[in-house]
């Protein structure tokens, strides 16, 4: 499955690690014509704008942060297909969407 990840530049540590951990399950990672988009916050407004286009696309939208509390979601993630701060839930989203 081909995998968009959306972010700042300031959580490049973090996309690395999901990249790799993603391409180590069987997954490709690519910057356009992805099956899945994946939004790592915090992020700002160009990354929000990226996500939103995805989902206009009809493309599958992940919203994860580590620690992101579920009773702080705003309106704009209610339109993700999943939002998570726990690892195992996206590889379990990502199984179910093969």
């Amino acid at each position: 499955m081909k995998i968009r990840i959306i972010s700042d530049e300031k959580n490049a540590e973090i996309v690395k690690v999901w990249s790799d951990e993603l391409k180590k399950i069987g997954h490709e990672v690519c910057a356009d014509d992805c099956d899945i988009c994946m939004l790592v916050l915090p992020s700002g407004a160009v990354s929000h704008l990226e996500a939103g286009t995805m989902i206009g696309d009809g493309k599958k939208l992940i919203v994860w942060q580590g620690g992101f509390e579920n009773d702080t979601i705003e309106g704009t993630y209610r339109l993700a297909d999943l939002v998570t701060d726990s690892p195992i839930a996206v590889i379990d989203f990502l199984e179910a969407h093969k």
